[in-house]
């Protein structure tokens, strides 16, 4: 895999008038000429990466073919150039390389239930250094971080009876966990996230026409390995504890063709800082639509109408963005969504 990348960016003075975030005052939109990287209209090329990947695997079949067993190999080459917004000269380069396992099992004791357990690495590549984190410029901008080896473990149980099914798994994640040291202005890596958790899925068909798919994620994240001290055991920015979705379809006996929607989407609390003293309420949306299936000119047709965000609730749906930005996002008011589509 080849990828090139031509970036540029503009940001006006935003600590130049007052705000408050649970308190919003509407402002002119700034000139942003404060802070300017590269031509937006020209953009330089910023990044540069080559991934090159074998991998070689075999599956073995025991016991009649209810126990399969998976063993595989793979050896990762990673080469990252960044080069500047404004001149095009070259920041850095990282080059770097790996051979990692890949293992897994299936068990069938029936026709119905299957057990599994796999086990992989990766070589993830290390991002580079932004130029500025909260409006606060980056010492070492244009840094490529180096490589990190992530590990996946999982292990499960999925049943399926045809008209309904679910299944269950634990799981345990790493990956790399990168900050902004406000003193030195540097963005660093040196850091580790665990994910551990457990994922519920269900799946079936409760009464005739009548669909329901559902899951619901419950995880354990913390930073397990950090630059600083403070940071050691906290809760990672915008992670949830808690996710769940439920959606539901019923099929109007009394219309062909009219299928009524219902989704109910939870996301639970998440920490806004890596002081985690700074949270997210949790939050629930619902949504409720329709579609219609006909036949039209001899060409299938099908109507689609759905309100989001049912209740109109105003509230903020995630965090993220660089480590230390922690951008805030807004969830849409209530929305109308139609849509119409024919096969031809």
């Amino acid at each position: 895999m080849n990828l090139k990348s031509k970036n540029a960016y503009a940001f006006s003075n935003f600590a130049g008038f007052a705000s408050n975030l649970y308190n919003p005052v509407a402002v002119a939109a700034p000139n942003p000429n404060f802070f300017v990287g590269g031509s937006k209209s020209d953009p330089n090329v910023t990044e540069r990466v080559k991934n090159r990947s074998v991998a070689v695997a075999d599956t073995l079949s025991f016991l009649d073919e209810r126990l399969l067993v998976t063993v595989g190999v793979r050896y990762q080459d990673i080469q990252t150039r960044s080069y500047d917004y404004n001149t095009g000269a070259r920041n850095g380069a990282y080059d770097g390389d790996a051979t990692t396992p890949a293992l897994a099992a299936v068990f069938k004791p029936s026709d119905k239930v299957s057990l599994y357990a796999n086990y992989a690495e990766a070589l993830v590549p290390g991002k580079i250094a932004p130029a500025q984190v909260n409006g606060v410029a980056v010492a070492n901008v244009g840094e490529i971080l180096s490589p990190f080896r992530g590990e996946q473990t999982e292990i499960g149980a999925k049943y399926d009876a045809g008209a309904f099914g679910g299944s269950i798994s634990l799981f345990r994640t790493t990956q790399p966990a990168e900050y902004f040291e406000a003193s030195s202005r540097r963005y660093t890596a040196g850091g580790e996230q665990e994910n551990q958790g457990v994922e519920l899925t269900v799946f079936g068909q409760p009464a005739p026409g009548l669909r329901l798919l559902g899951g619901a994620t419950w995880l354990d994240a913390k930073v397990n390995r950090a630059l600083s001290a403070a940071l050691q055991g906290k809760a990672p920015i915008g992670v949830p504890e808690f996710q769940a979705n439920l959606n539901l379809e019923w099929d109007i006996a009394t219309l062909e063709g009219l299928t009524l929607e219902g989704r109910v989407v939870h996301t639970g609390s998440q920490q806004a800082n890596t002081a985690n003293t700074v949270s997210l309420d949790a939050w629930t949306r619902y949504d409720l639509g329709a579609r219609y299936a006909f036949e039209a000119g001899g060409k299938a047709v099908t109507l689609r109408a759905r309100v989001e965000n049912l209740t109109d609730n105003n509230q903020w749906v995630a965090v993220g963005g660089y480590p230390g930005a922690n951008y805030l996002t807004l969830g849409a008011p209530r929305t109308l969504r139609l849509s119409i589509s024919t096969d031809f």
